[in-house]
C-alpha cells in the first residue's frame, strides 16, 4: 500500500538591509510518498544493510536481505519486481548495489555460515547478465571476511569493493582486474589497513566501510577503527578514518575524528564532491550519541553535530546514509532512537542561512513507534531524496519499505 504524507517545515531568518531588521519565513513543502515493497524477515540480530540505486530512467532498485538470502527489488514503472539473487542460506545480510552503464545490477555481499560453533563469512559478488541471469562469484574466502562491504564501479563497469577482514581486524580492498567471459572477473585483493599492513600504529579496523572513486580512478575509503596509542597507561582511541590510493599507492590513514574508548563511531557514509574532496556522515556513540558530518576546511577535518537528541539514551544518526546534490550540498538519511522505544526515520538537509541556530534542516518521516534496521538514501536527477529502509511494527514482521520525496 502506498501512502503520501504532506507536511511543512517553517524556517526563520533575519535580513538587515540598510540596518533595518526584517524577519521572513521560508516554507519547504515536504511531500513523501511511502510504500511497502516486501516482507523482509530478519532472523539474525545485529547490523543489517539495504542498498538503493537509480537506473538511467531514474527508476529505483534495491538489494536487501530476506529469509537468509540476498534479494533484489526493482520498480518497472508499475510495480515492484522481486528476485532471489543467491539461493544459498546466509547470503546478503550486508550488501551494496550499483547499476552499471547498461542498467544491469551489480551487488557485493556477504555469505555467512556456521563453522566450529562460530559464524564466519565470505565476500561474494553477483551481477545480472544481458539475458537476465544472475552470475555469482566468490571474491574472498580467506578466513572471516566480507562484512560491511561497499561497492563502486570504475569506467567500463569494473567493480571495486572495500570490506572488513574480521579475523585480522583489517580493512581489505578487492578490485576486478580482468574480465573473462567464461569465468567472470579476476580479482586483485589487498590488505589496506591493519592485519599485516605496515605502519607506526597498531590499528584494529572495526568496519563500516564506505567506498567512493575520485575522478573515476582513485579509491577513497571511510571506515571506523580502534587504535592502541599508548602502552603506559594502556589506552585505546576510537577513530573515524579515511584512506585513499594515489598513483597506485595507499596513503597513511587520515583521522576524521578521535575519542577515547569506550566511545566509538558507527555507520560511516562517504561521498566525494565535484573536485574530489571527501565528505563523511557517521554516528558517534557512547557519551554523545549524535549524528556527525565532517569535511575538509583549509586542509583540516572539521566535524560538526547535525542532530543531537537531549535524552541520555537517545541515539541520532544510526545507519547514516549520505548523498550530495547537484550543488554539492549534503543530504543524510538516518535512524533516530528516542528512549523508551520510540523510533524515527529522519533526513538532514544542508541549507546554510535558512535557520539561525544551524545550517541543517531536519525532517522526520511519519513512521514513529516502528523499529528501523537499515537505511539507504539516494537522490534523483532533480535532487529529490529517496530512502529504502527496513522496519518493524509491533506484532508484525520486518518489511522492506521505500519513501520518495517530490
Amino acid at each position: 500500500e502506498a501512502l503520501t504524507y504532506i507536511g511543512c517545515i517553517v524556517a526563520w531568518n533575519v535580513a538587515a538591509p540598510e540596518g533595518v531588521e526584517k524577519a521572513f519565513d521560508l516554507r519547504i513543502t515536504a511531500r513523501w510518498h511511502m510504500e511497502d515493497i516486501d516482507n523482509a524477515t530478519t532472523a539474525q540480530g545485529g547490523d543489517y544493510a539495504v542498498s538503493l540505486d537509480f537506473d538511467s530512467a531514474w527508476s529505483p532498485a534495491i538489494s536487501f536481505y530476506k529469509d537468509h538470502q540476498l534479494c533484489f527489488a526493482e520498480y518497472d514503472g508499475v510495480t515492484w519486481l522481486i528476485e532471489v539473487v543467491d539461493e544459498d542460506l546466509g547470503t546478503g545480510r550486508f550488501s551494496s548495489l550499483k547499476l552499471d552503464s547498461l542498467d544491469r545490477p551489480n551487488i557485493s555481499y556477504t555469505y555467512m555460515y556456521p563453522s566450529g560453533g562460530i559464524t564466519l563469512s565470505d565476500l561474494r559478488f553477483s551481477y545480472r547478465d544481458g539475458e537476465g541471469v544472475w552470475q555469482l562469484e566468490e571474491v574472498d574466502t580467506e578466513d572471516d571476511v566480507g562484512r560491511y562491504n561497499s561497492l563502486e564501479l570504475f569506467p567500463g563497469d569494473r567493480p571495486a569493493i572495500s570490506y572488513l577482514d574480521t579475523t585480522h581486524s583489517a580493512l581489505k580492498y578487492a578490485e576486478g582486474t580482468l574480465w573473462d567471459p567464461g569465468n567472470g572477473w579476476q580479482w586483485s585483493i589487498e590488505t589496506v589497513v591493519g592485519g599485516n599492513a605496515p605502519g607506526p600504529e597498531l590499528i584494529s579496523v572495526k568496519g563500516y566501510t564506505s567506498l567512493d572513486l575520485r575522478n573515476d580512478e582513485d579509491p577513497v575509503i571511510a571506515y571506523t577503527s580502534a587504535v592502541l596509542i599508548n602502552l603506559e597507561p594502556f589506552t585505546i582511541e576510537a577513530r573515524a578514518q579515511l584512506i585513499e590510493r594515489l598513483a597506485g599507492e595507499w596513503q597513511w590513514p587520515e583521522t576524521i575524528e578521535a575519542r577515547i574508548a569506550p566511545n566509538d563511531f558507527f555507520h560511516t557514509s562517504l561521498a566525494l564532491d565535484f573536485i574530489g574532496s571527501p565528505k563523511v556522515a557517521y554516528h558517534r556513540d557512547a557519551s554523545a550519541r549524535d549524528l556527525r558530518f565532517a569535511q575538509l576546511i583549509d586542509g583540516d577535518w572539521d566535524p560538526e553535530t547535525v542532530d543531537d537528541e537531549e535524552g541520555g539514551n537517545d541515539k541520532a544518526g544510526l545507519y547514516a546514509s549520505l548523498s550530495l546534490d547537484n550543488s554539492d550540498r549534503p543530504l543524510i538519511g538516518y535512524h533516530l532512537y528516542r528512549d523508551p522505544q520510540e523510533f524515527e526515520l529522519k533526513t538532514a538537509y544542508y541549507l546554510p542561512g535558512v535557520i539561525e541556530e544551524s545550517d541543517w534542516v531536519l525532517d522526520s518521516l511519519p513512521i514513529t513507534q516502528e523499529n528501523i534496521a537499515a537505511v539507504s538514501l539516494a537522490l534523483d536527477i532533480d535532487d529529490n531524496p529517496a530512502i529504502a529502509y527496513v522496519q518493524k511494527s509491533s506484532g508484525t514482521p520486518w518489511w522492506l519499505k521505500y519513501a520518495r520525496f517530490w
